[in-house]
């Protein structure tokens, strides 16, 4: 009997330490992170599209930074938002957050809107005290697909801004918006 319960704990071991379940993972595709970004942009108005009545107005429209910054999650989103993502996904959000390191919105996507660049931003605030820009996080998949989040943030110039969480869901295979909550304001 001792016989059998140590084989059977040793073959166990054995299977556990080869199991890694990160490399089945898959990045999210390039086309669902620019979805998902073209539905916050326009779901939730954000004044960066080109219309034929805000062109002339253009120096004062913020523009969007098209490189999505990593946000460094130091909590997983199911955790704090009421379960908006299951406890099943964690590894799939650490998996995206460790290995997608940055990201840049599609040329056809930015064609029609006022947009900026990372790099941009930098220069322009070192050179300015305030600037007007929006920027987001890449956004996070669960691990079906079916939800993602994303954090924007307007930087209002100078100390002033907010950051929002946005949540989405895949309903009727189109992204839309089902929550916001902001998270800072100053």
């Amino acid at each position: 009997m001792r016989k059998t319960i140590y084989t059977i704990l040793t073959i166990s071991l054995f299977a556990c330490n080869s199991y890694k379940p990160i490399d089945n993972f898959l990045l999210p595709d390039n086309k669902e992170i620019n979805d998902v970004i073209e539905a916050i942009i326009y779901q939730d108005c954000l004044p960066v599209v080109y219309t034929d009545s805000n062109r002339e107005y253009v120096s004062i429209m913020p523009p969007l930074s098209a490189d999505l910054v990593k946000y460094q999650y130091t909590f997983f989103p199911h955790q704090n938002d009421s379960g908006f993502f299951c406890s099943s996904d964690t590894s799939y959000i650490k998996f995206q957050n460790d290995t997608l390191k940055e990201f840049h919105i599609d040329k056809s996507l930015l064609s029609k809107m006022h947009w900026t660049t990372r790099q941009e931003i930098e220069t322009k605030r070192q050179l300015e005290n305030s600037i007007y820009y929006i920027e987001m996080t890449i956004p996070i998949f669960s691990l079906d697909n079916k939800k993602a989040y994303v954090r924007l943030i307007n930087a209002l110039g100078g100390l002033s801004g907010d950051t929002q969480a946005i949540y989405l869901e895949k309903i009727n295979k189109k992204w839309t918006i089902t929550r916001r909550r902001v998270l800072t304001i100053s």
